[in-house]
């Protein structure tokens, strides 16, 4: 680990002593509620971005959640692993017959609007719905969804709290502070001009999200959402050494 690496402090995930990391699906939930939200720019707020979010927010890198063929959403989980493999290393692939929470729930034919993609936040009820986070066309808000029409789910394999965790193998299971501190996802920022550059990076996965953010009510909730606490300032070299740093660990030779 190089030393910028070893300065990150703060995660989106909650480290449970004992168990393995445990991400907060309800904090990203609050974060996001209530708002149209356009993470991949393409045609407005779409179901599809709130699942972008979420792979943002467990650490995945945007790129990775591109839904091939004709761009229907539930292509990603069809062409699992093959069109974006870098999805492996957060997600498991998995029938839709047994929803868990905090599963991503495709449909290749959802009942009102073709093909749909949610995020579980129950498993199935004794009506046959779930609850789940969504939009399009409504702003993001969890609701009851029904379970005709799913191709199948991706599963976490970051513990989601709330859940019963299984047991840990050894490696993902630190008990070094320091090795647990090496592990989190954390947010900078640096100055450019009269911007406020934000970073949100992890050293595990090689995630290096960069944006313009002058509103600190936004950067605000996303450090109450996710615990990274204040986005300390770096320099503009100190930014462009952890993007070349993370670029490595994406390829693979960290």
């Amino acid at each position: 680990m190089t030393a910028v690496i070893k300065q990150i402090q703060k995660s989106y995930s909650t480290v449970m002593k004992g168990e393995t990391m445990s991400f907060n699906l309800d904090a990203w939930f609050n974060a996001i509620r209530d708002k149209h939200i356009d993470v991949d720019g393409a045609l407005g707020a779409q179901c599809h971005d709130v699942f972008l979010s979420y792979l943002l927010a467990l650490g995945g890198v945007k790129n990775d959640g591109h839904a091939p063929r004709d761009g229907s959403t539930h292509y990603v989980w069809t062409d699992f692993p093959n069109h974006r493999p870098g999805l492996t290393r957060i997600f498991t692939k998995h029938a839709g017959a047994n929803i868990q929470r905090g599963d991503v729930v495709f449909y290749s034919h959802y009942p009102y609007a073709g093909t749909h993609v949610a995020v579980a936040q129950t498993g199935v009820r004794s009506d046959g719905t779930y609850v789940g986070i969504d939009q399009n066309p409504n702003t993001v808000q969890s609701r009851p969804l029904p379970t005709s029409g799913i191709v199948g789910v991706l599963r976490p394999k970051q513990h989601i709290l709330g859940n019963t965790p299984s047991k840990p193998s050894p490696k993902n299971n630190p008990t070094d502070p320091q090795e647990e501190d090496e592990m989190k996802t954390a947010g900078f920022f640096y100055r450019r001009g009269g911007d406020l550059i934000c970073i949100i990076t992890n050293p595990v996965s090689g995630l290096f999200h960069e944006y313009a953010a002058n509103d600190g009510v936004y950067n605000s909730k996303i450090a109450t959402a996710f615990g990274t606490g204040d986005f300390p300032e770096i320099s503009v070299s100190h930014a462009r050494k952890l993007e070349e740093d993370m670029a490595k660990v994406r390829e693979g030779k960290r």
